[in-house]
């Protein structure tokens, strides 16, 4: 059986993330150590792909720590949106998705949020009702390639995203980050695997 990487975690509960941040210096050692863990060690698994989101904030005040976006990627030649709703308290989160139509992505970017009824997906109505008490609007796309690599044995999930961009929506200006810029993410993908998040983690900043 092929292995593959999870495309997203799912569900409530909260797990360990870390992300940092690296210069290109640093993203090349984490390179070199990787090619060990994926052609010599055979320890991992990897996926590249392109991604761009569409972020949604709050035209008021919110004391939320939730974050909405869509996300938009290539699979086997057909784009597929994604929305997806993640909370991160203190390097914990949990985060939650759903799959929507092109059509559905069109009528949120352009603030129409009134043809949900309470029979669809909970997750797309929970975030339609958000956006129309909170007033959510369209306000920035963040586009980046991501490299992937699953481990094996600890379900450890690692992201390196490179080449990011964030534009505005309206006026379409560079909002952050600066050049030469990569994030990095390391997170659990498997209950109870706080242990393994932690060896991997460790071992990968020792590398830094």
């Amino acid at each position: 059986m092929e292995n593959k990487i999870v495309e997203q975690i799912t569900g409530i509960d909260f797990i360990k993330e870390y992300e940092t941040n690296i210069d290109k210096y640093n993203y090349g050692k984490i390179k070199k150590w990787l090619e060990y863990q994926l052609f010599k060690a055979k320890k991992c698994i990897q996926k590249t792909e392109h991604v761009c989101e569409v972020h949604f904030e709050a035209d008021i005040f919110s004391n939320t720590r939730e974050m909405f976006f869509i996300s938009i990627c290539r699979l086997e030649n057909e784009l597929t949106f994604t929305l997806k709703k993640r909370v991160l308290i203190y390097g914990d989160i949990s985060e939650r998705f759903s799959k929507i139509t092109k059509e559905q992505f069109c009528d949120f970017v352009e603030g129409d949020f009134d043809n949900i009824d309470s029979s669809v997906d909970d997750l797309v109505f929970e975030f339609c009702q958000k956006a129309k008490i909170e007033h959510l609007k369209a306000v920035y796309t963040f586009s980046f390639e991501r490299e992937a690599y699953i481990f094996k044995k600890s379900n450890v999930l690692l992201t390196i995203d490179k080449e990011l961009e964030a534009m505005a929506i309206k006026g379409g200006e560079t909002v952050f980050p600066p050049e030469n810029t990569y994030r990095l993410r390391i997170k659990n993908t498997g209950a109870k695997k706080e242990r393994e998040f932690e060896f991997v983690k460790d071992r990968l900043l020792s590398v830094l």
